[in-house]
């Protein structure tokens, strides 16, 4: 079992964060935040 993060940032300063743990050949999404620090 492995873990994985990717982040993305957008041009508003967004961002993004997927959290990933592997199971073998499939994946369970286990976090998804979206923040706007605009807001």
């Amino acid at each position: 079992m492995g873990r994985g993060w990717e982040i993305w940032i957008g041009s508003q300063g967004e961002y993004v964060v997927f959290s990933f743990i592997w199971f073998g050949k499939s994946y369970a999404k286990v976090a998804f935040q979206k923040r706007n620090p605009s807001i």
